[in-house]
């Protein structure tokens, strides 16, 4: 469910048929990478812009929608795993706290180039890029 494909966490419609699919499939695993172009460092640097605020509401309402999926998971004995970038403000949210400080949940760091995150600059150097990530999940 992605706004890729049509899914927008703002329209309560999209999240009434997430919740039916959730419950009605129950899947073992929950994998939520949600938008995170309001928690960027380059959208904090644009805070005086007047479309941030708005951005950034529709931001921790999608995400909120995902924190309350992860914690249904955990009420029912199944797993989740969070992806964002690793110096996105959005780890700094309430809800993302709740759900880090538990016991039974990890949070980790991986850079992507390990993975083989690269850039490609204007003389056409392919490069490899850091891109620190940060995993959340119970499924250790």
């Amino acid at each position: 469910m992605d706004l890729r494909t049509g899914w927008d966490f703002n329209d309560q419609r999209d999240v009434d048929e997430a919740w039916k699919h959730l419950k009605l499939e129950q899947p073992v695993l929950l994998i939520g990478s949600p938008e995170c172009k309001a928690f960027s460092s380059m959208a904090r640097l644009n805070h005086k812009h007047p479309s941030y605020q708005a951005t950034l509401e529709m931001g921790v309402r999608r995400l909120h929608v995902v924190c309350e999926m992860y914690e249904y998971q955990l009420k029912h004995g199944r797993l989740f795993m969070h992806e964002h970038p690793w110096f996105a403000s959005s780890w700094n949210l309430e809800c993302i706290q709740k759900i880090k400080s538990r016991g039974d949940v990890t949070v980790a760091r991986c850079d992507q180039c390990v993975l083989g995150a690269v850039i490609q600059d204007r003389p056409g150097n392919v490069l490899p890029i850091l891109k620190p990530t940060g995993f959340m999940t119970n499924s250790m």
